[in-house]
């Protein structure tokens, strides 16, 4: 039993670590959230998109659905950066929460479903975080910041529409002094 529990804590505590704070963004229903687990927060957003069509067959969506449409079509053109391969750096508002800045992209990639047709998936790969306070810089591998983006768009209805589900989220570890903050506070200034 114990050589089990020795293997399943790691593991765990992987799966939460790559899926935020226990539930993936896939499995979120749409919405803001704001959640916490001893000193970690984590908030975000999931929206979900759905676009009456008319007139297209679905080979013509399947067609003009590529990837590079739908990258530049989900985010402001001035903030999506084409990196090559499928990828793109996109560039988040700044956050301000509570006393901390946050500056930060996300490499994305934007792909079709190879066993899925009609079907766009959106996986974020890694991040960049500049984070500040009045203190002074802070190293986001000391608060432990992790980003991601995910979702999916798909042609729906027969081609009479097209839709899906994007979600981001961020979370880290509140620095020691926020740590007091009340957690509506917290909530408030997260969203």
């Amino acid at each position: 039993m114990l050589q089990r529990l020795r293997f399943c804590l790691p593991l765990f505590a992987w799966l939460t670590r790559a899926y935020g704070l226990g539930i993936p963004l896939s499995s979120r229903q749409p919405g803001q959230f704001t959640e916490f687990h001893g000193r970690r927060v984590g908030f975000g957003a999931v929206k979900e998109v759905r676009v009456p069509l008319a007139g297209a067959t679905i080979q013509e969506l399947e067609e003009y659905l590529t990837p590079e449409r739908v990258a530049t079509a989900m985010w402001d053109r001035d903030k999506v950066k084409s990196v090559g391969d499928g990828c793109y750096e996109l560039r988040m508002e700044k956050l301000s929460f509570v006393m901390l800045d946050i500056d930060s992209s996300v490499l994305v990639r934007v792909a079709r479903e190879p066993d899925q047709p009609g079907v766009i998936s959106l996986n974020s790969e890694s991040f960049s975080v500049a984070a500040q306070t009045p203190a002074g810089t802070l190293s986001t591998a000391e608060l432990g910041i992790s980003v991601r983006v995910a979702g999916t768009l798909q042609i729906l209805d027969g081609g009479l529409a097209v839709g899906g589900q994007v979600g981001f989220e961020t979370e880290g570890d509140l620095p020691g002094v926020m740590m007091l903050t009340p957690r509506p506070v917290v909530r408030t200034a997260a969203g």
